[in-house]
C-alpha cells in the first residue's frame, strides 16, 4: 500500500515538474491541422463537381452504352454522396466560424484547453472528410471518373 502511495506522490510530483505548455503551441497545431483539411476542401469541391456531372450528363452516356443499367440507383447514390459531401463542408464553414485564435481574457491553462478541444473538432473532421472522400472517389471510380485533385487555391489560417 505505501508503494502505491508513494508511486502516486512521485507520479504527481514529476507532473508538477514538467513546464506549462505555452498556449500558442497548441494553437498553431489547431492551424496547421485546419490548412491541411482545407486542402481537403478543395479536393471535395471537385469530387462534388464530378457526381454533379456524372448526375447531369453522364447517366444519359450510361444509359446509352449500357440499356439495363439502373441509372435510378446510381442516381440515388450519387445524391447520397453530394449530400454527404455537403455536410462535410457546412461543418467545416461552421467550425472556422466558432473558431476564435484569440483568447484575450483568458489564462494560459484555459487557453490550452481550448485549442485541445478545437484541435480534437478539426482531427474529426479530418477523419470525416478522408473516409467520405475516400468512399466518393471508391464510386467514381466505378464509372472510370478521376476528379482533377490539383489544388486551385491556397487556404491557409495566419497567426
Amino acid at each position: 500500500m505505501k508503494k502505491i502511495i508513494y508511486a502516486l506522490c512521485f507520479a504527481v510530483a514529476i507532473q508538477g515538474c514538467q513546464p506549462e505548455v505555452n498556449y500558442k503551441t497548441v494553437r498553431q497545431e489547431v492551424i496547421v491541422l485546419h490548412d491541411d483539411l482545407m486542402a481537403n476542401e478543395d479536393k471535395l469541391m471537385n469530387v462534388k463537381m464530378s457526381l454533379d456531372t456524372l448526375a447531369l450528363t453522364g447517366l444519359a452516356k450510361i444509359k446509352a452504352q449500357h440499356a439495363g443499367y439502373d441509372t435510378a440507383a446510381v442516381h440515388a447514390q450519387i445524391t447520397i454522396l453530394t449530400t454527404k459531401l455537403d455536410s462535410l463542408s457546412n461543418q467545416m464553414s461552421k467550425w472556422m466560424e466558432h473558431f476564435r485564435s484569440d483568447v484575450e481574457g483568458k489564462s494560459n491553462a484555459e487557453a490550452v484547453a481550448y485549442f485541445e478541444q478545437e484541435k480534437v473538432k478539426v482531427k474529426k473532421l479530418d477523419s470525416l472528410y478522408k473516409v467520405t472522400l475516400s468512399e466518393s472517389e471508391t464510386y467514381l471510380k466505378k464509372f472510370d471518373i478521376r476528379p482533377d485533385t490539383a489544388k486551385h487555391h491556397e487556404h491557409s489560417m495566419h497567426m
